[in-house]
């Protein structure tokens, strides 16, 4: 891809995506066929898609889009491929590519993101759009010598390169200086706006019905630090005090983890040498990245330790990833931890949820195989139930709301 220093000046433009805040950049040049960031728009028109919708506004002298890995390379030194995906969609599926008087025909059973027609799009007024699904994981190249193939995601905070043609079918014109093409890189990212307050209730409810604490607001990632710092010196030196620590592991969270190794795992280790207490984690992600072959929950290692360097391991290999909608599989965690972990003997019993998103308001379903083979239906629990089930064990709960993508360093 070019580098940002060899574009032109850059232009900026926010939308409303499906509960994210949208942020595109892009080059502007004196070209018909550039696409300035009013032609763009993005949708997300059937949550169940693990994708985005693309509509790009047919102007003058444009007959079709495809996208692409990268911008052509001005120097003539690297190949540049289109994107393609393995699950038709209608605004794909039966789309022609050409290259010179012939249609591409792919025979791994992928389809090109590219497409020749153009409608009016009502909400969009009486212009003719482009319409592409945009899966959020797509392929590019071929597995042959001297080539190159990959795949990309787009999840948060991606480019995307949209191609435009003079003719239909993605057709480059050999007898046209510029082949009849021209590249429109965006830098796109997609940012969580802030749960409403009455989407923050049922956090602190999980805590005030178990006599627990909530923790928002928390802008500074020392001041975070301060209440885990508070809440294990209140632990008493006598008694086992079980732990489990629910974690949101989707990709808004890729920098509190870090922060946490850094800055809170020595006072912790400190914590185990001079208090009988035992850790525990659970990790979570949300019901589309379950369906994408991640978990929903999940434990680890074999349940409650004391091991110092165990615990270290657990916490350095916590990962991220996924995560398509604000609520997150809260309550499916916290029962996962209530009631997958032994807490006999303790007589002080903990759950602190760590997240930046409130649960789902309503019960999802999902479905699991059983031990004899058979796939059944299940419900994740409601705030109700989850609280029950902590207040039956004496378990309390302390939950966290931290800032959406928190930059803790």
């Amino acid at each position: 891809m070019m580098k940002l220093s060899t574009l032109p000046k850059f232009l900026s433009l926010s939308l409303f995506f499906s509960g994210f805040l949208l942020l595109l950049s892009a080059q502007e040049l004196s070209t018909v066929r550039i696409l300035r960031p009013e032609d763009i728009k993005i949708f997300r028109l059937d949550p169940s898609k693990d994708g985005f919708d693309l509509f790009v506004r047919k102007r003058d002298g444009v007959e079709s889009i495809m996208l692409t890995d990268s911008t052509v390379d001005l120097q003539g030194l690297y190949d540049n491929f289109a994107l393609r995906a393995y699950d038709p969609d209608p605004t794909y599926a039966n789309e022609h590519r050409n290259l010179g008087d012939r249609t591409i025909a792919l025979s791994d059973g992928s389809y090109f993101l590219v497409t020749s027609t153009a409608q009016v799009f009502k909400p969009l007024g009486d212009d003719e759009w482009f319409h592409l699904f945009v899966p959020s994981a797509v392929v590019f190249g071929y597995p042959r010598p001297g080539s190159r193939e990959g795949q990309m995601e787009f999840i948060d905070d991606f480019w995307l390169n949209i191609r435009t043609f003079t003719a239909p079918n993605a057709t480059y014109n050999t007898a046209l200086p510029d082949r009849g093409f021209r590249d429109n890189p965006y830098h796109i990212r997609f940012q969580k706006v802030a749960p409403k307050t009455d989407s923050i209730t049922p956090l602190s409810q999980l805590a005030k019905q178990t006599g627990g604490t909530f923790h928002t607001n928390l802008e500074k990632g020392e001041d975070f630090i301060a209440t885990l710092e508070q809440i294990f010196a209140a632990i008493p030196a006598t008694g086992t005090t079980k732990v489990v620590f629910a974690i949101d592991t989707t990709v808004s969270m890729k920098q509190v983890m870090p922060y946490v190794q850094r800055e809170f795992l020595p006072t912790l280790i400190q914590e185990l040498q001079q208090k009988p207490i035992q850790i525990g984690f659970v990790l979570y992600r949300d019901y589309e990245d379950a369906r994408k072959g991640a978990y929903l929950t999940k434990i680890l290692g074999t349940g409650f330790t004391r091991d110092a360097k165990v615990i270290e391991q657990h916490i350095k290999s916590i990962t991220v990833g996924g995560g398509h909608d604000i609520p997150e599989a809260v309550y499916e965690a916290i029962e996962r931890a209530v009631q997958d972990f032994d807490w006999s003997g303790a007589q002080n019993r903990i759950i602190i949820q760590i997240g930046d998103a409130p649960p789902h308001p309503t019960p999802k379903s999902r479905q699991i195989r059983t031990p004899e083979g058979k796939f059944i239906t299940i419900f994740g629990p409601t705030q109700e139930q989850t609280i029950a089930m902590a207040k039956a064990k004496g378990i309390t709960l302390i939950t966290y709301l931290l800032p959406t993508n928190a930059d803790y360093h």
